[in-house]
């Protein structure tokens, strides 16, 4: 399944250096979808997947640099995309990903987590 994650400007907004990053745990459709966000304060710079169809993903997070602010009560949520329906989907603009929703047989369909990010 040919997941790919595009980032406009996270250059810019990330701090990307490895030792101030941290990836999260396994997850999928099944079971427990707790792992499926960057913790606060952390933004998704990369996706990987593994197994049948890329279907287990895991988050790679990062940190805002210190000119943005997170704005965690502004959040948005995307309507289910896969390549069946859609194909893309983004987050509006000034929002970041800050985690993703699986359903459907091999993580199929995905929902967006998308976060208001300020420049301060």
């Amino acid at each position: 399944d040919g997941k790919v994650l595009l980032y406009h400007d996270a250059d810019k907004v990330l701090d990307t250096e490895a030792s101030k990053m941290k990836w999260t745990k396994w997850f999928s459709q099944e079971g427990d979808q707790d792992r499926n966000h960057c913790d606060p304060g952390y933004l998704v710079a990369r996706i990987q997947c593994d197994g049948n169809y890329c279907d287990n993903l895991r988050l790679h997070c990062a940190k805002t640099k210190p000119a943005y602010t997170i704005e965690p009560s502004k959040r948005h949520r995307t309507e289910y995309f896969s390549e069946d329906k859609e194909g893309f989907m983004h987050c509006p603009a000034g929002y970041y990903l800050f985690g993703i929703k699986c359903m459907d047989n091999y993580c199929g369909e995905i929902s967006l987590r998308c976060v208001l990010v300020k420049w301060s």
